[in-house]
């Protein structure tokens, strides 16, 4: 974890960060289209341009198979008790459509939107390391 303390509202922002993870690994694209913004924006640092919730939301349930992960928070802030953003790294082993394994590694910058008590993913940047 980051080295300062983190609040309560930070450590529950986190928990959803975990949450997206575990419902990726489960493609359980229903949980993670509820938690996605409907004007949410993404972009992978490899794609050469932004994506929409619907390319998210199809590159969880078509993409390789999640088999284990690990995520390093860098840093989480929240502002107003209403936006917060989360620098983290990641690395994953994971599954190819042809059965082959891979391990990755990547950073992520996830913002989030706080809605009637919940936190909403907005937007993203970031991918896995080249």
């Amino acid at each position: 974890m980051p080295a300062r303390k983190l609040s309560t509202l930070e450590k529950d922002l986190w928990k959803q960060v975990e949450l997206m993870w575990q419902w990726a690994r489960e493609k359980n694209t229903r949980a993670i289209k509820a938690a996605i913004h409907p004007h949410y924006t993404g972009w992978d640092k490899n794609d050469l341009s932004p994506h929409d919730r619907d390319i998210a939301l199809k590159s969880i349930s078509t993409g390789a198979d999640i088999i284990s992960y690990q995520l390093h928070p860098l840093h989480i802030e929240t502002f107003n008790e209403s936006v917060g953003i989360i620098h983290y790294t990641y690395s994953a082993a994971i599954e190819l459509k042809d059965k082959s394994r891979q391990q990755i590694t990547g950073r992520w910058t996830e913002i989030y939107m706080k809605m009637d008590g919940n936190w909403m993913l907005i937007g993203v940047h970031g991918g896995p390391d080249e």
